[in-house]
């Protein structure tokens, strides 16, 4: 039950970050960000090269939440 909510906890956390990371990148490159930051129009071919580190860094910050979550858990079921 625990992996299962850590998983839900990965997922919720990769894609909100993805969402919000792509959209805010979009619009610094000067496009214009859709269905959720899964699509840019308009940007520079710059944009294109950037996303790949940035998708390393959402992967390492969801693995960060979900750590935090399985440490959050742990002490929970210690002090009940």
């Amino acid at each position: 039950m625990i992996k299962i909510l850590l998983a839900g906890v990965f997922i919720v956390s990769f894609f909100s970050l993805f969402s919000f990371f792509s959209t805010d990148d979009c619009l610094d490159h000067g496009g214009s960000a859709q269905q959720f930051g899964l699509l840019c129009e308009g940007a520079e071919p710059l944009y294109q090269n950037i996303t790949m580190p940035l998708l390393g860094i959402i992967i390492l910050l969801s693995a960060l939440a979900t750590r935090v979550g399985w440490k959050l858990m742990i002490w929970l079921k210690n002090r009940i």
